[in-house]
């Protein structure tokens, strides 16, 4: 997979980006597909997925985004009850389709909304960075949601890789399955120090590969161990109780930081020749609601839909003072113009062009 150059500033949320890559132009991409045949909304507790995919595929990715819901939230121990605002996913048949919809510099992002939270895969690659990159995104998204103090950013992203990469197997869910895109990142550039991992200051100037992937991997050789899994955990609270770094490293851990690069290394290099540390939950220890609703989407109903996500991607461009901004105005101008086409007294979408011209 191409990636553009890595050395890029870690933007603050509400925008987390993750996995760069390079995408193809907006003006490549051909026309949305609007036939209302063509998409579907699998409704979920906590979820809505709207697709132009068939029927059984959509079905069932709603049904891994349940149970990864049911495992994060076990594992975190996350104790808030889903949010009354959906989160949305729009899965489209083909990359060019789903490029329409993303950002050039991330292979994906969840967009918070008045009403939601949004996020795009493209569905003709079932086998999984785009899937990936979701499931890291909805991790920040449990996190973030159950905590009134933010995590340090290192662990923060770390935990989202190394839940990410979850799966179910038989009647076992696998946690924390070694990742080989990291590994191979950790063997061209080598682990972060950690003096500079703990450090690190948003705004800094980091290789983003390298540093997802040292984040991914000490908190992986973390959860090894109950001792360190304990250490950790002092540690993140002396975090949030506003003590320096440093000052609660070395009142949390035994190891002192030399002693836990040197074991991270380790740590790295089992993982790098094969060898496996697999954490595995019972399916039967996750409660896991089953209700699905599916129902098909007007034509209309997902122009206006689509027009929103035109709109929202445009504003995080913006924010990054990226000149692409202007070229997602106008494809959610037409978006909502078909919206009105094909439903002439759908109000909101009438209200949603109006905003849009202002805009422009």
């Amino acid at each position: 997979m191409a990636q553009k150059d890595t050395a890029r500033v870690i933007a603050p949320p509400p925008l987390i980006l993750a996995g760069l890559l390079g995408c193809a132009s907006l003006h490549d991409a051909p026309a949305p597909p609007l036939d209302s045949a063509d998409w579907l909304e699998v409704r979920t507790p906590g979820f809505s997925v709207y697709g132009n995919l068939p029927e059984e595929d959509l079905h069932q990715l709603a049904q891994e985004l349940v149970l990864f819901d049911a495992v994060v939230r076990k594992v975190t121990d996350t104790r808030i009850a889903h949010s009354r605002l959906p989160v949305r996913l729009f899965v489209f048949r083909s990359r060019d389709e789903a490029l329409r919809f993303m950002p050039d510099y991330a292979d994906g992002v969840l967009y918070g909304t008045l009403d939601g939270y949004d996020s795009v895969i493209e569905g003709d690659d079932p086998d999984v960075w785009t899937r990936h990159v979701l499931l890291h995104e909805y991790t920040h998204y449990v996190l973030h949601g159950d905590r009134k103090s933010p995590l340090p950013r290192w662990y923060d992203e770390g935990l989202c890789e190394f839940l990410s990469y979850t799966h179910a197997r038989d009647d076992a869910i696998v946690i924390g399955r070694s990742a080989p895109m990291r590994l191979e990142q950790l063997a061209r550039w080598g682990p972060m120090p950690l003096a500079e991992l703990f450090g690190l200051e948003d705004g800094a100037r980091v290789n983003l590969n390298r540093y997802y992937a040292t984040a991914w991997a000490l908190v992986h050789h973390l959860s090894t161990s109950k001792a360190l899994n304990a250490q950790t955990q002092a540690y993140l609270e002396r975090l949030v109780r506003g003590e320096p770094w440093r000052a609660a490293f070395d009142a949390s851990f035994e190891p002192s930081l030399e002693e836990l690069q040197a074991s991270l290394a380790r740590h790295i290099a089992f993982l790098q020749t094969g060898g496996r540390f697999d954490f595995h939950l019972a399916r039967s220890k996750v409660s896991v609601p089953g209700d699905v609703e599916v129902r098909p989407v007007a034509a209309a109903e997902i122009a206006y839909q689509l027009g929103g996500l035109s709109l929202r991607l445009a504003r995080a461009e913006a924010e990054l003072e990226l000149e692409s901004g202007l070229e997602r105005i106008r494809q959610a101008q037409a978006l909502f113009e078909d919206a009105i086409r094909l439903r002439p007294d759908y109000a909101r979408a009438r209200a949603a062009l109006a905003w849009t011209l202002a805009a422009r």
